[in-house]
């Protein structure tokens, strides 16, 4: 994932709205934890109907966004791991997440249910707050994975789209370096060379000055380049 949005790299961008919607929910869970749900105890009487049901109406428009940005960021953090995450960590953010849906649509839901439906009961709220402590240790380990992963996202950012597309031309440009070099030295072998006489003939062509003396008729100083690549003619080996 290395697209951008306003030059800020869009992994961050999920990055933090992952580490939002957790670090809120979890702030949130552990107030209905320590204060929210043990005041359920103390509301009974006939009142106690009309406070479960306006408590699931006013909950839900307040849970349900940070939980499906919560879920939204966290699969797709699963799906693109950033750099320095790693799939492992993104994979146990996702499960942390299926272990808090699981707990709140298979446990709490059905806890809320009874008590608008029949009233206060202090079995039901103590089994509320008891089961809670789910969500509570979840959602806190959720929240400080988010924040790992963003710190780590931005001292080791995933790389811009111009590095990658470099990073892969000079690693083409090497295997295609390495194919030619393969090629010579097979075509060296096929001619007959091996061993030392083979390494010297892969050897770069390297120029070698030669100097002449002025000669007796004038003065004037002539250079010849001479390429040398081949070793002498006394040690070059005879073709097989």
């Amino acid at each position: 994932m290395n697209d951008s949005i306003a030059g800020v790299p869009l992994v961050e961008l999920i990055l933090v709205a992952q580490a939002v919607a957790s670090g809120a929910m979890c702030g949130l869970i552990w107030f209905v934890q320590v204060v929210h749900y043990p005041l359920f105890a103390t509301i009974t009487g006939a009142g106690s109907r009309e406070h479960a049901i306006e408590n699931q109406r006013r909950t839900s428009p307040v849970v349900i966004p940070f939980m499906a940005v919560e879920l939204a960021t966290a699969v797709a953090v699963a799906a693109w791991p950033p750099a320095g995450v790693g799939r492992g960590a993104a994979l146990l953010g996702l499960a942390l997440i299926a272990v808090i849906w699981l707990s709140t649509f298979f446990v709490q839901v059905p806890l809320h249910g009874r008590l608008a439906r029949d009233g206060h009961s202090a079995a039901v709220v103590d089994s509320l707050v008891r089961s809670n402590w789910i969500r509570t240790i979840a959602w806190t380990a959720r929240a400080i994975l988010a924040a790992w992963m963003l710190r780590v996202a931005v001292t080791c950012p995933s790389p811009t789209p111009r590095a990658v597309q470099a990073q892969r031309r000079e690693a083409w440009d090497g295997a295609k370096r390495g194919a030619a070099q393969r090629d010579h030295a097979r075509g060296l072998t096929a001619f007959g060379f091996h061993g030392p006489a083979a390494a010297a003939c892969r050897r770069p062509l390297v120029p070698k000055i030669r100097k002449q003396r002025p000669s007796s008729a004038g003065t004037s100083t002539s250079v010849t380049i001479v390429e040398k690549s081949m070793p002498p003619s006394s040690t070059a080996p005879r073709p097989r």
